[in-house]
């Protein structure tokens, strides 16, 4: 298996800046898809007396030609795959905030199950959103990458000045009144790594998390081809160069199995794989052909609305199981939930059974605080 990656929409630190959306496509093949498209864009290359093409610099009617091209060869002679990640910049905020404050790994106050189900985590995600105003979110997300935790406790209060306006189901107001008076109390349980390293803050940014997101779409690939993966390309990055190829070392054999989004009731799991991705490196595009039939595809698919590019992007897509990190797809999640629900038929004993376990599931909850609290020494009362 090769994996070739691109990533496009200016980023790094700065998710307030525009464009609203931060994008990485990548290209799964079984073989080397570079005899494949090679030939095809060195004819174009020589006919356009240019020495790499980037899709930026083209026509849309000739990006679109070119795609068709790509595809056609691809379709033809290889088993393949495009794998897209798209993230809304700004509300990975929103998610790096529930990921700090509703920890219940490290947030006493904050219950496992609203956490690690996905469900709940989005419902989560879409409160905090609205309870943060621009200005918060902005004055959170600078805080959280510089390990500030008066900054971090600031905007905790403040979003919690918001939480009756928003949220009106009593069970939810407690989940979140539980996890922010625990955050608020005692900030130092929770951990803040973001500036450890000058460095450190990259893992935090869309670049790294969409980089990610290609690794477990590349483990997808491998797992239901039935392959094993060979190398792993990505485009020349100076800031983020290092990082990812800590990345790929680190995490090569983490495979995290994301619940579908019409079962969002199941919690992650991860594994371990007894294979890696690949020997990773980052050739410039100007030095790798399919590195620049990446590009044309991912500059293709995120310009929807343009009808000259509709058949070609459609083709695209219809080879795209993306991954996205957004309102929009929070909101699906949550729909989706609440659709099965509605659905599934639920006998009066599995209604008792469910309620069973949530007395359950509270009175452990409860229970690991006053252990917390009986352990540790410090008091109820400690200031907020």
């Amino acid at each position: 298996m090769y994996i070739y990656a691109d990533e496009t929409g200016n980023t790094g630190k700065d998710i307030f800046s525009p464009p609203a959306l931060y994008g990485e496509g990548a290209i799964f093949a079984v073989e080397d898809i570079e005899p494949i498209v090679g030939p095809i864009l060195v004819d174009l290359m020589r006919d356009m007396g240019v020495s790499r093409i980037h899709a930026n610099e083209l026509q849309p009617w000739k990006a679109a030609e070119i795609a068709t091209s790509l595809l056609d060869a691809l379709d033809a002679s290889a088993v393949w795959d495009f794998h897209l990640t798209l993230i809304e910049k700004e509300y990975l905020a929103t998610t790096k905030f529930v990921d700090t404050v509703f920890d219940s790994g490290e947030n006493r106050g904050a219950r496992w199950l609203w956490y690690n189900v996905a469900y709940f985590r989005h419902v989560l995600c879409l409160l905090i959103d609205k309870m943060l105003t621009p200005r918060n979110r902005r004055a959170f997300w600078w805080a959280y990458l510089n390990d500030d935790y008066d900054g971090v406790k600031a905007a905790v209060r403040n979003a919690r000045t918001y939480l009756d306006r928003f949220a009106k189901d009593r069970r939810l107001i407690n989940v979140v009144l539980d996890a922010f008076d625990f955050a608020l109390r005692y900030p130092e349980e929770i951990t803040l790594m973001a500036s450890k390293r000058r460095d450190s803050y990259k893992g935090h940014t869309p670049n790294m998390v969409a980089f990610s997101s290609v690794m477990q779409g590349a483990h997808d690939f491998a797992e239901t081809h039935h392959c094993m993966p060979v190398a792993f390309y990505h485009d020349h990055q100076s800031e983020f160069g290092k990082t990812m190829h800590e990345y790929a070392s680190l995490f090569s054999r983490l495979r995290i199995e994301q619940p579908e989004v019409t079962r969002p009731w199941l919690p992650s799991d991860a594994k371990i794989t007894d294979y890696e991705l690949g020997k990773f490196s980052m050739p410039s595009s100007k030095d790798s052909l399919p590195l620049q039939a990446v590009d044309i595809l991912l500059w293709i698919v995120q310009r929807d609305g343009d009808p000259t590019l509709a058949t070609v992007r459609e083709r695209i897509l219809d080879r795209i199981d993306p991954f996205c990190i957004s309102r929009a797809i929070s909101e699906m999640v949550r729909m989706a939930g609440l659709k099965r629900l509605a659905e599934t038929p639920i006998s009066d004993e599995k209604l008792v059974r469910g309620q069973e376990i949530a007395s359950e599931m509270e009175e452990h909850f409860q229970e690991k605080r006053r252990d917390f609290f009986r352990g540790s020494g410090y008091s109820k009362s400690h200031p907020v």
